[in-house]
């Protein structure tokens, strides 16, 4: 008996250890694809891919004879949904500190699904131009897809409160000329008055599978909808990314003061910008994962009060939902772990812990970062060379 009281803590460190890999595998994983029989209502990726072969069967690059064939198919399909978009034209520059600046004549689609009540609205965006080199089936024709199938499944439910907006952006590849377009219109007709109650749900991927993960947000209150959308989160992710140099429509957006969430699916990401993404490798589950959450999250925010901003947020993924606290208890929780250190370190001895066992597990820790920072680079040189 006393032998198995011993062993109770150590086996409970062991179920727990179960338990936190469990939770982190179990959101790892993509949706099953829905096929083409599936309820109205509901997000198919079998509907979304069907549309494709118009979309990514070639290169169609901001200014290409094949985006404008683009172009016109999209334009036709949101007409088919009982839609009246519009292409706006205009000319816009990049903004990037690290490349020449570069100006270009772009073309975005635009339409509205008008709410009951709005309290603001929903900006749904996808681009539609892909690089030179690249149909662009993940980057980023399938999530144009999905935006039309999730307005086909919205437009047989009720109306949302909230307007929905859909906007394909052109020149994304050439530095969010798109993007910065739509903005610079906006504040030429004094439309957004109040950005912040513009909420923008933008789809990317980097790379032809993977479950969706949101990775980015802009402003503050959108913790809901990323918890209905059911991607994989973590609001340390998003610390991360506002230190790296890359870029998403999301930050002309955000620039503007309009709030939003960024969705991505970013495995196999040595196909980005190649000739390899293309639709045979285009992953449906991920197609899938990426319309439920997607339609998840409008369907949230269309029906909320987006005259209210909330307050700001530390937000993780945990057991299939997202657990969130705000975020002034960050220092707080930050001194107590600092203090359960202490006291670990003071009692510890007592119960065998070795200091200087201790204080050589601190120190190897960043080597395994270090470490797995020089494999992944090697890694992504090797699949460079393919």
């Amino acid at each position: 008996m006393t032998t198995l009281r011993k062993r109770i803590p150590a086996l409970a460190a062991l179920v727990l250890l179960l338990l936190t890999a469990v939770a982190a595998v179990l959101p790892l994983r993509a949706s099953e694809p829905r096929p083409a029989s599936a309820p109205v209502g509901d997000f198919s990726a079998a509907r979304a891919v069907a549309r494709l072969d118009n979309i990514a069967r070639v290169p169609h690059p901001a200014g290409s004879a094949a985006q404008s064939d683009v172009r016109e198919y999209l334009l036709g399909e949101l007409r088919e949904l009982g839609l009246r978009p519009e292409v706006q034209a205009r000319v816009a520059p990049s903004d990037s500190d690290d490349t020449p600046a570069v100006v270009g004549s772009v073309s975005n689609i635009h339409a509205t699904i008008p709410g009951s009540r709005p309290t603001g609205r929903v900006l749904l965006v996808a681009h539609y131009d892909s690089v030179p080199i690249a149909p662009g089936a993940a980057d980023d024709g399938a999530n144009v897809a999905a935006i039309l199938e999730i307005a086909r499944a919205l437009m047989t439910g009720p109306q949302l409160r909230n307007d929905l907006e859909i906007l394909f952006t052109d020149g994304e590849e050439q530095g969010l000329l798109g993007a910065r377009a739509f903005v610079d219109a906006e504040a030429d007709t004094h439309r957004a008055a109040d950005p912040r109650r513009t909420v923008v749900v933008n789809l990317e991927g980097r790379g032809p599978s993977g479950p969706v993960v949101m990775f980015q947000t802009a402003g503050t209150g959108l913790v809901p909808a990323v918890r209905a959308s059911g991607a994989l989160t973590t609001s340390f992710s998003d610390a991360i990314y506002d230190q790296l140099p890359n870029d998403t429509d999301l930050t002309a957006f955000e620039e503007a003061g309009m709030r939003g969430l960024d969705f991505a699916f970013i495995n196999g990401a040595g196909h980005y910008h190649t000739s390899h993404d293309d639709i045979a490798r285009l992953d449906r589950a991920s197609v899938q994962d990426m319309g439920e959450a997607a339609l998840a999250a409008v369907r949230r925010l269309g029906g909320a009060d987006l005259s209210r901003s909330g307050t700001n947020a530390t937000y993780f993924s945990l057991f299939g939902t997202v657990v969130s606290y705000p975020a002034w208890l960050v220092p707080p929780l930050a001194a107590v772990t600092l203090l359960g250190v202490a006291l670990l370190l003071w009692f510890g001895p007592r119960r065998g812990l070795s200091p200087r066992g201790a204080a050589r597990a601190a120190a190897t820790f960043p080597l395994t970062l270090i470490g797995a920072v020089v494999a992944g680079s090697a890694g992504w040189w090797v699949l460079s060379l393919a």
